[in-house]
């Protein structure tokens, strides 16, 4: 939840430096989007609960006998 208030921030700010120093301005949106992102990805990640190690499979072939 903090990645998102931090990119609303800058999404908010983004116009003020806009008006002032377009670079910083254009730095301020690729940090609401790459927060935007990762918040994304997060919550995704979040809702995968079977998500197993790689190994996880390998050592259950190992344990059967598979080798």
């Amino acid at each position: 939840m903090l990645i998102v208030a931090l990119g609303l921030i800058h999404l908010l700010e983004a116009s003020e430096e806009l008006e002032e120093a377009t670079y910083l301005g254009l730095l301020f949106l690729a940090n609401f989007g790459g927060a935007a992102v990762a918040a994304t990805r997060t919550q995704i990640l979040d809702d995968n609960h079977d998500l197993q190690p790689a190994h996880a499979e390998t050592d259950t072939a190992i344990e059967r006998g598979w080798q």
